[in-house]
């Protein structure tokens, strides 16, 4: 029996390399950016070796949200204007967005990462600590992504039991490997930072002293998107405040500092309005 569950996850960790991989040039970016004695002409100059994540940057620039003056004509000139960091965001999320091809997966991608990045807003997080939270949350369901490709009806199965931990011990037992774990492991392949993957690994430990505000963050923003549903439907407070605290995650919350955030219907009506906004930008 070990040895079959063994092998499953030899399987499906086979099938998810097959899929496409990061971009290595937004992943050399993200290395870049942290080093501080990288220029904004490297910056430009390892962007333009990546057409796609070149006009994302360039289009983000000369864009309503960033509001500058004149126009830009290249690249340098926007970074100099967003900053290093912006420009680590948008290669996140390019990078997150072509991996991620099935819509639905790609909404609930993008709402948690808003929430995520909504959240260290409003508790004052420092830009570094904010960027690995919004690492986390854009990547940590990857492996959702690979069970929906190739295991469809089984990953059906899993997605219909109640609570997460069920969840990722019916997939472990399915296919040897839970979601959290395959996003590790295909994370590690492509060279994404170890305190990321680390944490991905411990996303639904609550209680492991290994779990951190980042986690929190991405949880309490997951829990959220179980409650929205996304097509005009009313969303019931009672509810709101059941997904919170389901597992005595209110506990978690407080020793993170994230109980005093206002999570009202309202909010969580904004969040989903912004999620389909971007998720079809």
């Amino acid at each position: 029996m070990i040895q079959k569950t063994v092998d499953k996850a030899h399987e499906v960790v086979a099938k998810a390399e097959k899929m496409t991989s990061v971009s290595p040039i937004a992943i050399q970016l993200i290395k870049m950016v942290e080093d501080p004695a990288v220029g904004r002409q490297q910056i430009a100059d390892t962007l333009g070796l990546d057409e796609v994540l070149a006009a994302n940057v360039f289009k983000y620039g000369n864009s309503a949200a960033v509001g500058a003056r004149k126009p830009f004509r290249s690249i340098v000139q926007v970074v100099d204007y967003v900053g290093f960091n912006t420009i680590k965001n948008i290669a996140l999320f390019i990078a997150a967005r072509n991996s991620i091809t099935d819509k639905k997966l790609w909404f609930r991608t993008v709402f948690v990462s808003i929430a995520t990045k909504r959240f260290c807003g409003m508790i004052d997080q420092s830009v570094d600590a904010t960027d690995e939270a919004y690492m986390l949350a854009l990547f940590h369901n990857l492996g959702s992504l690979v069970f929906k490709l190739f295991y469809e009806e089984e990953f059906k199965i899993c997605q219909a039991e109640s609570g997460i931990h069920h969840r990722l011990a019916l997939e472990t037992m399915k296919f040897g490997i839970n979601h959290l774990e395959l996003s590790a492991t295909l994370l590690n392949k492509w060279g994404f930072p170890n305190n990321v993957i680390q944490q991905i690994l411990f996303q639904v430990d609550y209680h492991s002293h290994k779990y951190t505000k980042a986690n929190a963050m991405v949880e309490l923003a997951r829990r959220l998107y179980e409650v929205q549903n996304g097509d005009d439907a009313e969303i019931n407070k009672n509810d709101l405040q059941k997904a919170l605290a389901a597992d005595d995650f209110t506990k978690v919350m407080a020793k993170h500092g994230l109980d005093k955030l206002d999570i009202s219907v309202d909010f969580l009506y904004g969040l989903t309005n912004a999620a389909e906004a971007s998720s079809r930008a």
